[in-house]
């Protein structure tokens, strides 16, 4: 499955979801679906991706482990992001408050699938 696929299949399974994308550590959207274009987080995705770097490096400073997600709320959205190896993050963003765990989830599924990308 390629990785526009991959991206439409996390945000078709995820009640709503508003997009994906896929992330270099610097920030960069390498490829972000956003089927309705209700949204244009994608664009601001860039500085998500600089805050989790800084605080997937916290690891080496504390005994904490490696992150396996980070989650960001606020009052309209949700924005899940999973580290994808050392130079790369997947990233779903979804409306209000839904459901935040089987989001979670599906991410996790579809990181496994996104790693023969990166």
């Amino acid at each position: 499955m390629q990785m526009q696929e991959q991206l439409t299949r996390l945000v078709d399974d995820v009640d709503g979801a508003l997009g994906a994308a896929l992330l270099n550590s610097d920030g960069i959207v390498v490829h972000a679906v956003e089927p309705g274009k209700k949204s244009s987080l994608a664009h601001g995705l860039s500085e998500f991706g600089l805050v989790a770097k800084q605080l997937t490096s916290l690891n080496e400073l504390s005994e904490l482990g490696e992150p396996l997600s980070f989650k960001f709320d606020s009052s309209d959205r949700t924005l899940l992001l999973r580290p994808l190896g050392p130079n790369y993050f997947v990233a779903l963003w979804l409306k209000g408050a839904h459901d935040a765990l089987r989001a979670q989830f599906q991410l996790r599924i579809v990181s496994a699938d996104l790693m023969a990308f990166v």
